[in-house]
Order: C-alpha cells, then sequence, then structure tokens
C-alpha cells in the first residue's frame, strides 16, 4: 500500500522510536510486530473509521473521520488537505472557534507517530493528530482614493483614505498528541487504546486492510437536519493519493459540497462533508453500509454540534 504524505514528525523519527525500545535480545519472546495497514473502527470517546499504517522504521500514518458519541458536544475542525473549505447547508451562522488541543471534534484528520516496544514486547507509542479550525477575523484595509478638480483652470488633486472593514476567515492548525498501547495479533487483529485528557479514550478495532469492492458512482441520500427534512446528490470516485478512501461531490438545496468517504470491510462507511457557503460548517456521518447493495442507513454530527440522519443509496 502507498505511504501516506502526511506532515513531519516533531522529531526524527528513528531517534525518537529508539527510546521505546528495550533490548529485545533480553526478551523471552519476540514481540507481536504491528507492522502492515489496518482496517480500523472508532468507538469510546469518539464514533466513526480510520486506515492505519504501522511502518517497519517504527513510524505511523493514517487518516481518520470521528464525530462524537451520542450525548457529547464538539469542537470544530476541518480537513487539512482543504483548509479553505467547501461550505454551509445553513447560511450564514456564528463562526466555530479554534480547536482545543485534545477535546472532541468533528472532522477528518490525518495522522502521524511513532511507535515501538515496552519492556514486556506489548506496542506502545505516540499519535499527532493534526487538525484544523476556521477562526474569523476582521482586517481593515485601507485604499487611497485620488480625486481632482479644477480650481481657476489649475489642476487640484486631492487625496482620501478609505477604510473597510472585512471578515476574513483563516485557518489555524492545532495537534492533538495522545499516547497509546495496542494488542496485536500479527496479520490478524489490533486493539489500540489512545489516552485522552480528562480519562477519556479512543478504541481502534482494526483487521488487515483488504481489497474492497468498488463503491465509486452516483448516489441519493435523504436525512433529517435538526429534523428538518432534506434531500442530496452525490458522487463518489476513488482518491488516486490514498487507496481505499473516496473523494465525494455533491449538491443539495442552494448548497454544493465537497469531502471523503472511507468504507469498511466491517460493512461500514464513515463520510466526511463540507459545504461551499460561510462560515463552512462540516459534518461526518457514520454507520452501516452494505458494500453489495451499496445502500447505508448513517448518523452524523455537524460543527454547529446538530444530529443528523442520512440514508444513501445509488442513483
Amino acid at each position: 500500500m502507498k505511504k501516506f504524505l502526511l506532515s513531519g514528525l516533531p522529531l526524527p523519527a528513528i531517534a525518537l522510536a529508539a527510546l521505546l525500545l528495550p533490548a529485545v535480545s533480553a526478551q523471552a519472546q519476540t514481540p507481536k510486530s504491528p507492522v502492515g495497514a489496518w482496517d480500523c473502527s472508532l468507538s469510546g470517546h469518539q464514533l466513526g473509521l480510520a486506515l492505519l499504517n504501522f511502518h517497519p522504521d517504527f513510524t505511523l500514518d493514517g487518516v481518520q473521520y470521528m464525530r462524537p458519541t451520542a450525548g457529547k458536544s464538539s469542537s470544530p475542525s476541518l480537513d487539512p488537505r482543504h483548509p479553505t473549505g467547501e461550505p454551509t447547508r445553513s447560511g450564514v451562522e456564528p463562526p466555530p472557534t479554534p480547536v482545543d488541543p485534545g477535546t472532541n471534534f468533528v472532522g477528518s484528520t490525518t495522522i502521524s507517530g511513532i511507535w515501538g516496544y515496552d519492556e514486556k514486547g506489548k506496542t506502545i507509542g505516540l499519535l499527532d493528530q493534526v487538525t484544523a479550525a476556521i477562526q474569523l477575523v476582521q482586517k481593515n484595509v485601507t485604499n487611497t482614493v485620488v480625486s481632482s478638480s479644477n480650481v481657476n483652470g489649475v489642476p487640484v488633486f486631492t487625496t482620501n483614505d478609505v477604510v473597510t472593514t472585512t471578515n476574513v476567515y483563516e485557518v489555524v492548525l492545532n495537534t492533538n498528541a495522545v499516547s497509546f498501547r495496542a494488542t496485536v495479533v500479527p496479520e490478524k487483529r489490533i486493539t489500540l487504546v489512545a489516552y485522552l485528557p480528562n480519562n477519556a479514550k479512543n478504541i481502534y478495532t482494526g483487521t488487515p486492510v483488504q481489497s474492497l469492492a468498488d463503491i465509486s458512482g452516483d448516489y441519493l441520500a435523504t436525512g433529517k437536519r435538526a429534523g428538518l427534512p432534506f434531500v442530496e446528490f452525490l458522487n463518489l470516485m476513488p482518491n488516486p493519493e490514498i487507496p481505499g478512501e473516496y473523494i465525494v461531490t455533491g449538491t443539495g438545496a442552494g448548497y454544493g459540497f465537497s469531502g471523503f468517504a472511507l468504507p469498511s470491510k466491517r460493512n461500514q462507511i464513515a463520510i466526511y462533508m463540507q459545504t461551499d457557503r460561510e462560515p463552512y460548517p462540516i459534518t461526518v456521518y457514520s454507520g452501516g453500509f452494505s458494500l453489495t447493495t451499496r445502500r447505508g442507513t448513517l448518523n452524523g454530527r455537524d460543527t454547529d454540534d446538530l444530529r443528523y440522519t442520512y440514508r444513501i443509496f445509488p442513483q
């Protein structure tokens, strides 16, 4: 599988990974290696799907799509691959606030990190989850206007400064760094527990990545946002940069959107969408999805903390 192109590690990966590695030769049992690509479902503090790649050089990378567990509030974030966004179902609303590292969020993140073995041969490591938030700032722009007049046949030029205030949306990047421990059965399954602030946990349960049926094509979706029905038309196209991921584009009533979809062999799917009007909120759906019939019944949350139901089926 092609390696993901992600942000650089905060320290040289090999050097930092070495700090996590004891003298393996002194262990009575060979550690169980997590090396490989894993198709993971996410539970605990947040819900969603993830792709995790553990590499032989003790680095790891991946992508994930997540939304809060039912009843939990969210902090807004967006996919750093689309930092300028593609915008809203709901028109002009109060702008999102920056992500507080370690808090819940709705959106898509890239993952990078390092891993190693503890003294008992168990897999341990660090995850850097790179997120972004859209922040509204007001900027004053000064334009100089030159006007001319004629006084007694002599041209007179007057200069005036005109100040206008413009709303500008800026992207603020944040890195949410967490520790993890994992139980591995090589080439069969992995259970990774990521330790979050306030005693919260995210649990990644995965099996090796397998080639799945192609689900690209045109879809229809019906749903409810805060009880209000809506309809969307969307298209899924394979992402050449990340095998197993799909690029999503579509349209609703008076808005367009784009994003990504990640199916799982567990007959699940996670979909990230961002609409094309200010202030660019995001919606993440996840739930059951048949790879055979290409039909799914999902639940979602957006960065306005509103809940969705979402039924998707081929057009």
